[in-house]
């Protein structure tokens, strides 16, 4: 079984590349042939920033699969250069695509059909960039087909409009029926797993940046992105008090990831001298670990985040509270 689901991931692999990349190399060959690729033309800018990520995707890996950022940039760099050679190519084989129309046709909804069934069909093998690459590769060959096929622009616009209405409106009727009834309960408009951001954190964080020195370290009650505390992701203290911090989410730190993301998600302390300092602060309300804290790592405020998990009712004790609204109370120690 291991090795059958190893030689389907190889072959499941190989043709995901082969279609995620083949229009993108298809484009760049149909754009030069056709001339347009020139010194100071953007087509030559797209083509930079869509080959540029490329050695990032064979020489690197990142957790969570998706999140290689840059290739998902080199990707939209790419489809618009291949939509420029594809549109050149279409112009000068118009006439011969015309008589060709109705085997065009057919391919356009076998490739519609196939992509559909292979995106509806529940996943044995995950082959999540392999469907997208199907129903973007069926989505190519359809518009090809509408360009080859119409030759008055007006109706073009007719055969496509519908199709462009439908994928506009498609994110709003899915987001905002959520936003709104998030807003009516008072809850915050954007969460991840259940913590997120909410006005009086954001609040206190400003708060923190504006009375503050660039030098000055925070420590901060709360490191993660949901209730059950299996995942240390939560950054927005640093993000938005632009201030270093004792300890926060360190999920994706060089260290966790040098010890290994898998083994850090299921329990492994990447800091286990900053966690238990950190701990001994916000949970056992321990001065020392406060003096070891502003001696040892430059910590001038104390951040008890009510909102996403508290801290120990000790905690007041140690330094003198300089912010409080409902959902955060700061602290400055010294």
């Amino acid at each position: 079984a291991d090795l059958l689901r190893g030689v389907a991931w190889v072959i499941g692999g190989a043709i995901a590349l082969l279609l995620l990349f083949g229009p993108l190399a298809l484009g760049i060959v149909l754009a030069g042939r056709a001339g347009i690729i020139r010194a100071l033309d953007p087509t030559g800018w797209f083509l930079c920033l869509a080959l540029a990520p490329l050695p990032a995707l064979v020489l690197f890996d990142h957790p969570g699969l998706s999140n290689l950022h840059s290739l998902a940039y080199g990707r939209v760099a790419g489809a618009v250069l291949a939509a420029i050679g594809l549109a050149a190519w279409v112009a000068r084989h118009r006439d011969e695509l015309r008589r060709r129309r109705v085997s065009l046709a057919a391919i356009a909804a076998a490739s519609v059909v196939v992509a559909a069934a292979l995106a509806a069909v529940p996943r044995i093998v995950e082959l999540d960039a392999l469907q997208m690459a199907l129903l973007q590769y069926g989505a190519v060959v359809v518009a090809l087909v509408i360009a080859a096929v119409v030759p008055r622009r007006g109706v073009m616009l007719a055969a496509t409009a519908p199709v462009l209405l439908v994928a506009a409106l498609n994110t709003p009727v899915d987001v905002f029926p959520e936003l709104i009834s998030r807003r009516a309960s008072g809850e915050a408009l954007y969460g991840q797993g259940g913590r997120g951001l909410t006005p009086g954190l954001q609040a206190g964080l400003e708060w923190v940046r504006e009375h503050s020195d660039p030098d000055d370290v925070l420590a901060v009650s709360n490191y993660y992105i949901a209730d059950d505390e299996a995942m240390a992701a939560y950054f927005y203290y640093s993000a938005l008090a632009e201030r270093r911090v004792l300890l926060e989410g360190w999920i994706y730190s060089p260290r966790s990831l040098q010890l290994g993301y898998d083994e850090v998600v299921d329990g492994l302390q990447p800091y286990p001298r900053r966690f238990a300092l950190n701990e001994a602060i916000f949970r056992q309300g321990d001065a020392g670990a406060v003096q070891s804290a502003v001696r040892d790592h430059g910590v001038r405020f104390l951040l008890v985040d009510q909102d996403n998990g508290g801290a120990s009712p000790q905690v007041a004790d140690l330094g003198e509270l300089v912010f409080s609204n409902d959902a955060v109370d700061v602290y400055e120690v010294d």
